[in-house]
């Protein structure tokens, strides 16, 4: 559920002119489309239908059902197309309030910097499955993404690992991958604080070990062995680790260079 007062939820109300019971200039079908496209959730469910099937009761029971993360997505993208979705009876730009209550629920729920979880080599399926992180992410979904997170460490550190050549087989875990990893950035120097080789090889460890857990498990029982804020901890975890990675290559390929 949001954590919108009731204040705010007439703040909101006046800024997209819901007492007409429209939601800016949308049409029904726009605004499902529109509201599916950016958090995932159908909100022509009947989940969100209270007192009526307009745009903006729909509106009403949506913020209140979903979390502070989806609504604050769903609200920067109508800030984002503001115009696309206004006639000339609407407010040029968002108000004051719109813009105060979107930023305070993306302040209050942020998401893992899941954006630094891009693919590090050329290939279609890997691109598909760094996708689909992202997309679990925006609907709010973070265990979904956790499932797939482990497909997308394996092969990221399985490519890691050939660049340097240091492995040519196929069947390695997840945590050999890192170790040898690891063990390489030592040696050549690139990371210098040991706590970071501890760090790390220790977290995979144990996402490998919750990875098991989850693939032996029910779909009902996945969400009972993660809360959706674990999971989001652990995702803020490995984007964390993923972008120090990617920033002490940079920093040894620049060095590399200048050296030359």
């Amino acid at each position: 559920m949001a954590n919108i007062n009731k204040q705010e939820q007439r703040q909101l109300e006046k800024a997209l002119g819901m007492a007409s019971g429209y939601v800016l200039d949308f049409s029904k079908e726009e605004f499902r489309e529109f509201v599916l496209e950016h958090t995932g959730k159908d909100i022509n469910d009947p989940k969100y239908i209270q007192d009526s099937e307009s745009n903006a009761d729909r509106l009403r029971v949506f913020w209140l059902a979903e979390s502070n993360h989806t609504i604050a997505v769903l609200f920067k993208a109508l800030i984002d197309e503001w115009d696309s979705w206004t006639t000339m009876q609407d407010p040029l730009h968002p108000s004051s309030d719109f813009l105060r209550i979107t930023e305070r629920l993306t302040v209050s729920a942020p998401a893992p910097d899941i954006w630094v979880v891009v693919p590090n080599a050329a290939d279609k399926d890997f691109e598909t499955v760094a996708n689909e992180i992202r997309e679990s992410i925006a609907r709010d979904e973070p265990t979904a993404a956790l499932e797939r997170l482990y497909t997308f460490l394996r092969r990221y550190f399985k490519i890691l690992s050939q660049k340097h050549k240091l492995v040519d087989k196929d069947n390695l875990s997840l945590y050999e991958l890192v170790d040898l990893y690891v063990g390489h950035s030592r040696d050549n120097k690139s990371m210098k604080a040991r706590i970071f080789d501890d760090v790390l090889r220790s977290s995979i460890a144990k996402f490998e070990d919750l990875h098991e857990v989850m693939n032996t498990q029910s779909f009902v029982n996945k969400k009972q062995i993660l809360s959706k804020d674990e999971a989001m901890l652990i995702l803020e975890h490995v984007a964390s680790s993923i972008r120090f990675i990617e920033s002490t290559r940079q920093t040894q390929t620049a060095q590399e260079m200048h050296s030359v």
